[in-house]
């Protein structure tokens, strides 16, 4: 993991957008997207490459209006931030898929899909201090969006998901697995077995301990995985017998209601994705991302708390993948942060058509639905 100072060192020169981005890997900042049928989402998508909206400005303007007045309350639609086309990673790319762990090996992997490297499987991460009431993951399957995984805090409910960190060191020197395991309920230290995440991310213990990683000099971490375990069949890359299974495929749709509370230092909190192979080699080491710009295999950053906002009351969206070339604008800050009570991102990444990668706000969401309507699909694309 890179020192602090010189993290904000590469912040200065506009090189790294995350908070302890390591020598090798990322926290919240790469992604890339897939190509597909037009028939299928190319009518909702126009010229724009990359689009941030705030609904709350916008709900007058013509045919929006209706199409939100319409909406129920707990789908209303707050604000937007969309990556389309090349910036949603519709270009032809490449990535160093790792092969090993000893010597940290390498073999070049070619993509070319409308969301570019994440349509492989994917892993979402969240940083404390987090409070998590909500996930659900959604993919399509016949024309239809299927609720494939989920997780309740109220409840303590899950189907499908695990939550892993990267805790579980392997200090044999025999390179045999990378450091994810099975996070303990809080979060901070890594179980035998899957246990019911309790829903809450501490802040950083002593966060003046710069480079001591997750939970200590930064907010504490998980990342959600299937519940399924990795085999060579559907896992590329490195990875061990401890390693899970992302969501792969290039539609799918991942659903969260969050309260990021106001904490000490650093008071960054964050929610991104990666590939999942990231994750199985080692997040904070050898892995397929690499660090800054230069995305390799894929990080977007959904809703990230980032050092440049010093009142940090903003979260800011960033997508990284392949060689770092193309990067949208105008991602840092597109929303308040939920400081004082929870609210609903919804990251939708569709291959079809231009290829789209879209983050919206949304009031509210009934986490109790097993599959999401065209209509309201349709809603959330033309916010």
């Amino acid at each position: 993991m890179v020192s602090l100072s010189l993290r904000l060192v590469a912040v200065a020169l506009g090189v790294v957008s995350c908070l302890t981005a390591p020598a090798f890997a990322q926290d919240a900042t790469d992604v890339v997207a897939e190509v597909a049928p037009a028939s299928d989402v190319a009518p909702l998508i126009d010229a724009v490459a990359y689009e941030a909206t705030d609904v709350s400005e916008t709900e007058s303007f013509g045919n929006e209006t209706m199409i939100l007045a319409a909406a129920p309350a707990s789908n209303k639609v707050k604000r937007s931030y969309s990556y389309k086309g090349k910036y949603a990673g519709n270009v032809a790319g490449s990535y160093n898929r790792v092969t090993a762990l000893a010597g940290c090996k390498k073999s070049k992997v070619s993509v070319k899909n409308g969301i570019g490297p994440l349509s492989e499987g994917v892993s979402m991460v969240f940083r404390g201090p987090m409070n998590i009431h909500n996930i659900a993951v959604f993919q399509q399957s016949g024309g239809k969006w299927n609720r494939v995984s989920y997780y309740s805090q109220a409840s303590k409910k899950r189907e499908n998901m695990v939550f892993m960190n990267n805790k579980n060191i392997d200090y044999s020197g025999q390179n045999k697995h990378g450091p994810q395991g099975l996070a303990t309920a809080n979060g901070l230290g890594t179980a035998s077995s899957p246990v019911m995440f309790g829903g809450k991310l501490s802040e950083a213990k002593e966060p003046n301990k710069v480079g001591a990683g997750p939970g200590i000099s930064t907010g504490a971490e998980v990342n959600i995985m299937t519940g399924t375990k990795c085999t060579s069949k559907n896992c590329p890359g490195f990875h061990s017998s401890n390693d899970y299974k992302g969501w792969g495929g290039g539609k799918k749709i991942f659903v969260t209601k969050v309260q990021m509370p106001k904490g000490g230092k650093p008071n960054q909190p964050a929610i991104w994705m990666l590939n999942d192979q990231v994750l199985h080699s080692g997040q904070y080491g050898c892995n397929c991302r690499g660090m800054g710009a230069p995305g390799g295999c894929g990080e977007l950053d959904i809703a990230e708390v980032i050092e440049t906002n010093a009142a940090r009351d903003r979260v800011s969206a960033h997508y990284y993948f392949y060689d770092g070339k193309i990067n949208a604008p105008n991602g840092d800050n597109w929303g308040p942060r939920p400081t004082n009570s929870a609210t609903v991102y919804v990251t939708v990444m569709n291959d079809s058509g231009n290829g789209l990668i879209k983050i919206l706000e949304l009031e509210d969401f009934d986490f109790g639905m097993t599959s999401i309507s065209s209509d309201l699909y349709n809603q959330w694309i033309k916010a």
